[in-house]
């Protein structure tokens, strides 16, 4: 809605991506938030921007998964995620995909096993 998107359409998935002109955070976004987290939604942005929706989909609910593991102060393993996010997306995921999501998050540091 703000112009910063273009989202095509691919099969069952989209791809999304930034338009060319702007940058990766507004003026007016600025200046709502505090100068630790302006560089950490930087990072993130820059991180994921190039994945798709449906990589970006298994990975967020991958890292979803982990959360709730852990407020729940349950085991924080591959199988537990593996099965939390099939419980949560049925069979859309492969285990291989959602494995593939475990080590995104490792690599880049959001998560612990």
């Amino acid at each position: 809605m703000q112009g910063v998107l273009i989202i095509n359409p691919e099969g069952m998935t989209h791809q999304i991506s930034l338009t060319e002109d702007v940058g990766l955070i507004r003026e007016e976004e600025e200046e709502t938030l505090s100068r630790e987290e302006l560089p950490l939604i930087e990072d993130v942005i820059a991180k994921f921007a190039t994945k798709s929706a449906y990589d970006l989909e298994v990975i967020t609910t991958t890292d979803y998964v982990a959360q709730q593991l852990k407020t729940n102060g349950e085991l924080l393993d591959k199988n537990s995620l593996i099965q939390g996010v099939r419980k949560i997306k049925g069979e859309k995921f492969t285990q291989v995909k959602i494995g593939e999501a475990i080590t995104i998050l490792q690599e880049e540091g959001y998560l612990e096993l």
